[in-house]
């Protein structure tokens, strides 16, 4: 019913918005995401570290090899990846609490306008939506179960949503410490099992959270070696991190984005020229 529901109201939505003059108007982020998927898909390199994060223009260039740049269909396969994200909410909130408990909380987020306005956008925001639920969902599984794989499975998802946005990962250590500090449940009986006698973290909690981490690692280390490889310098995902500072800090800083003046975002827009 969940999905259902979710599925229906985002279509509605795109359905109605691809008569405005928005639906093929594309400007920041969406346009820069749009080019670069564009060359992606041409089959063009991209020679230097990635200035932005590099998830959600791959997932762009492989929609376009399959369907050709059709913002439609862009739009109609993120609305699918909403829905499934208002299905995991249904699913974490029934592990955690209860089946009304849950329904409520899947139906609020199939139903909540702003998830169904960027579900229906060229944007990110649906990758990580449901990438950062997802990650959720396999740790209270891997709590429940124990399951080693669960543990890296949910620490891959987060790797995959840092890569959408690097700001992701500053959950990993909490992450980390939840595992490790956590009560455990014991695989032979379904006991839980808690912290040693002088209050450390147990054994198997260290473990589970060293196998979150290598979940994490083994998704950003090829991102942050191909960025080595092609400038010499520590990219861990992206070389924004500048700008960004400068436009949250500076004397033109608003609280929201200030296009610091003389950027030009689409042949410069981790602003090298301005820096030089």
């Amino acid at each position: 019913m969940v999905f259902g529901l979710a599925v229906a109201l985002r279509l509605i939505y795109v359905s109605q918005a691809r008569h405005t003059p928005f639906f093929e108007t594309l400007g920041l982020d969406a346009l820069f995401y749009d080019q670069w998927a564009r060359r992606l898909a041409g089959g063009e390199g991209y020679g230097q570290p990635f200035v932005m994060s590099p998830l959600y223009p791959y997932f762009l260039a492989g929609l376009y090899r399959m369907f050709d740049r059709d913002l439609f269909v862009v739009r109609v396969v993120q609305s699918i990846i909403g829905a499934s994200s208002a299905t995991l909410v249904y699913f974490l909130a029934r592990d955690l609490f209860d089946r009304r408990v849950a329904a409520l909380a899947g139906l609020a987020t199939a139903c909540y306008g702003a998830l169904i306005f960027y579900d229906g956008s060229v944007v990110m925001t649906p990758l990580l939506v449901f990438l950062n639920v997802l990650m959720l969902f396999l740790l209270v599984r891997a709590d429940g179960t124990g399951k080693a794989v669960l543990f890296v499975a949910a620490g891959a998802s987060l790797g995959l949503a840092g890569i959408g946005r690097a700001a992701a990962l500053l959950f990993v250590p909490i992450a980390m410490w939840w595992i490790a500090a956590r009560p455990g449940r014991s695989p032979a009986r379904g006991s839980r099992r808690g912290k040693g006698r002088d209050g450390s973290p147990r054994a198997g909690g260290l473990k589970e959270a060293a196998l979150f981490a290598v979940g994490v690692l083994v998704v950003i280390a090829p991102v942050t070696v191909r960025n080595y490889a092609v400038s010499g310098d520590f990219v861990p995902v992206t070389s924004n991190g500048g700008l960004n500072f400068y436009i949250g800090n500076s004397e033109i800083a608003t609280g929201g984005y200030a296009k610091p003046a003389g950027l030009d975002t689409a042949r410069d827009p981790g602003g090298a020229v301005i820096a030089e």
